[in-house]
């Protein structure tokens, strides 16, 4: 049971974690008129 929780734990962080690189990457682009957002899509640019 102690490492189900400290499984569950880990997960959290990790989407914390990517949520607010995420955010961040987001909050550049929108500085950086010309950067094209399709670079951040999951699929890759161009798609």
């Amino acid at each position: 049971m102690m490492l189900l929780t400290l499984y569950g734990g880990y997960l959290c962080t990790m989407r914390g974690y990517r949520y607010m690189n995420k955010q961040k990457e987001l909050q550049v682009a929108a500085e950086k008129p010309g950067k094209c957002l399709q670079s951040l899509s999951p699929h890759g640019p161009g798609t």
